[in-house]
């Protein structure tokens, strides 16, 4: 618990990541524990929030968060003397207790429609290992909130994500589908996120399917000069976009105008995405939008787009300093025809006092 909480606690707001430490792989992902890593979750996620985490920690590992019985009271000394240290070590303490940002991990990830409904080559098990992939891409980057794209049950239902592996997340679908063509996105955010509305629909008006997902959320500490946030997963057409804006807008309200996190595939590099952005979120352009660099497709002998973007217009909003990571292609195994890299970004926003 003491390494993996290293990671996580590194720039992340402790309330939120904490439900991930102790119901994930993190906390061992034993059947057996997970009634307990619940209740632990539930503690920390109080105890972490505006406490001093080396004093707290000793308190939650040996307490009645930790299971209580005299059986593990052993381990809960070990694991409090371990967090003791790990909280105070290093500038960590200095940085949870003055730091005036709040991190938030995203992933996205376009596999393709090809895969989703074993087409054009793409084996009938790839839609399974590729969701199970994106989870544990997704927990491995203690992400806040994922954005699929083309994940699909058929063309047009995103795969529900909690279902596989992201136990307690909500999930937001955004299925386009018009006569026999369709297209999907999704977003699904972490405990402690909350969704207050939610939509999705198409992009364009005619059969040229793409599909966007938008939620209106308050995220579990406060962001400077937001009361909520826009999120948006896009999958943008390579053609232009002609609707999305008024669905945008009935979601999201004031949020879109300068409290908006967009992200996935869209179809352009980071120097056109301010132009898309004006056709369907409106408001302020975005100022931060990364990574920047070749994400698009495989096999890449054949394809090639630097297309999958994190973007923001909020006040402030900065790379974090972990920074961005793009994937290598997964489960080549099953040939998954165009599939692009998955992505994981990081953005540090300014938080609210």
């Amino acid at each position: 618990a003491a390494a993996a909480a290293a990671q996580l606690f590194r720039g992340a707001h402790a309330a939120a990541v904490a439900s991930q430490l102790f119901r994930g792989p993190a906390f061992g992902g034993r059947p057996a524990r997970r009634a307990e890593g619940a209740r632990a979750a539930a503690a920390a996620a109080q105890l972490f929030r505006g406490a001093h985490a080396a004093a707290v920690a000793s308190q939650l590992f040996r307490g009645p968060a930790f299971g209580g019985r005299p059986a593990r009271r052993a381990e809960g000394a070990r694991a409090a003397a371990a967090a003791a240290q790990l909280f105070r070590g290093g500038d960590l303490e200095k940085e949870f207790n003055a730091s005036s940002s709040l991190t938030v991990s995203t992933f996205m990830w376009n596999v393709h429609w090809q895969c989703s409904v074993a087409a054009r080559g793409s084996s009938a098990d790839c839609k399974r290992k590729v969701t199970k992939r994106f989870v544990e891409l997704a927990q491995e980057a203690a992400a806040s909130m994922v954005a699929s794209i083309e994940l699909s049950n058929g063309m047009s239902e995103p795969v529900h994500l909690p279902s596989h592996g992201l136990w307690g997340w909500t999930q937001v679908d955004g299925p386009c589908s018009r006569g026999h063509r369709g297209d999907s996105s999704a977003l699904a955010f972490a405990p402690g996120w909350r969704v207050l509305e939610s939509g999705g629909g198409c992009l364009r008006h005619d059969d040229d399917t793409r599909a966007f997902a938008v939620a209106k959320v308050q995220p579990p500490t406060a962001v400077e000069g937001c009361p909520s946030l826009c999120v948006v997963a896009v999958h943008a057409p390579h053609q232009e976009i002609t609707r999305g804006y008024e669905e945008v807008s009935r979601v999201c309200g004031d949020a879109a105008q300068r409290c908006v996190l967009a992200m996935g595939d869209w179809n352009v590099d980071a120097n056109g995405v301010a132009g898309l952005w004006s056709r369907f979120i409106g408001g302020d352009a975005p100022h931060f939008v990364e990574p920047n660099e070749r994400t698009c497709c495989f096999p890449e002998s054949e394809h090639y787009g630097v297309y999958d973007h994190l973007a923001s217009n909020i006040p402030g909003a900065r790379a974090a300093d972990a920074g961005h990571q793009v994937h290598s292609y997964q489960v080549l195994e099953e040939n998954p025809v165009q599939q692009h890299r998955p992505v994981v970004a990081r953005i540090a926003l300014p938080s609210g006092r």
